[in-house]
């Protein structure tokens, strides 16, 4: 309201005249990558993902990968 949006303001799941597929994606083979997309902050919690990585892949009996797409100030540490 503060900066101008009308009230109620109503975001539809999908813009108007696009169909979501009817069935769902075919199965593909796992690849055993983790991927973390966001701004790496330590709010995010990607540490939390780092540090589950070896117990998961310990579990599922696999190697994982963690690939991070993202830039923030906790990038280098």
């Amino acid at each position: 309201r503060r900066h101008g949006v009308p009230d109620p303001l109503v975001v539809p799941l999908f813009p108007p005249g696009i169909d979501p597929d009817p069935e769902p994606p075919a199965p593909r083979a796992a690849t055993g990558r983790v991927l973390f997309v966001g701004r790496v902050t330590r709010l995010k919690g990607l540490d939390h993902l780092v540090a589950a990585i070896p117990p998961a892949a310990a579990a599922l009996g696999r190697r994982l990968a963690l690939v991070v797409a993202g830039d923030g100030p906790d990038r280098a540490g």
